[in-house]
């Protein structure tokens, strides 16, 4: 089912269509380039089933169903994706490559940051037992903690597709 942006609501989520790769056809040649570039400067190959995802897409993506939740110090926290980031985009700190490089210092090593939300960010873990897992860094329990690298860190989903399929609609106000 594609996603798709919604333009003129008050809500955070959009929607646009996103394309639909059959057996890689939409895969353009410089994304290829691009993401063998990610993976040297990640230091880390990037998950087949996330590479599937952006390799098609041209720009950043909004998604129409962005709320998600997770836990976070013993309760459930709501938040939303304000977009996935993608291998191109208008604006270059936009891009994977440069959210990798703008939050390289203060990010787990081997993640990668993957969407924007309303607290910071979603990152990909791309190494250990636990690669391909989804957390978000949450800016506030990190600026609260010690500054260490992995404070903040909160599991969101197993895989980038049990994310994906775990976003959903506006949940309410009173859960924000």
């Amino acid at each position: 089912m594609p996603l798709r942006l919604r333009l003129g609501h008050s809500s955070p989520c959009r929607r646009v269509p996103i394309p639909q790769a059959i057996g890689g056809a939409l895969v353009n040649v410089e994304n290829e380039t691009r993401m063998k570039r990610l993976e040297a400067q990640a230091g880390h190959e990037i998950p087949a089933e996330y590479k599937k995802y952006v390799l098609p897409l041209s720009a950043t993506d909004k998604p129409e169903m962005c709320y998600f939740h997770y836990d976070r110090n013993g309760g459930k926290q709501w938040d939303w994706i304000a977009m996935f980031y993608a291998l191109v985009s208008p604006d270059m700190k936009f891009t994977l490559a440069g959210q990798h490089d703008l939050f390289a210092k203060v990010i787990p090593r081997g993640c990668l940051p993957i969407a924007g939300t309303s607290v910071d960010c979603i990152l990909l873990r791309l190494s250990g037992d636990r690669a391909g897992e989804c957390v978000i860094r949450n800016w506030e329990d990190w600026q609260n903690s010690d500054g260490m690298r992995n404070d903040g860190v909160h599991v969101v989903a197993p895989s980038f597709t049990a994310l994906r399929e775990m976003l959903q609609g506006d949940p309410g106000r009173e859960n924000m």
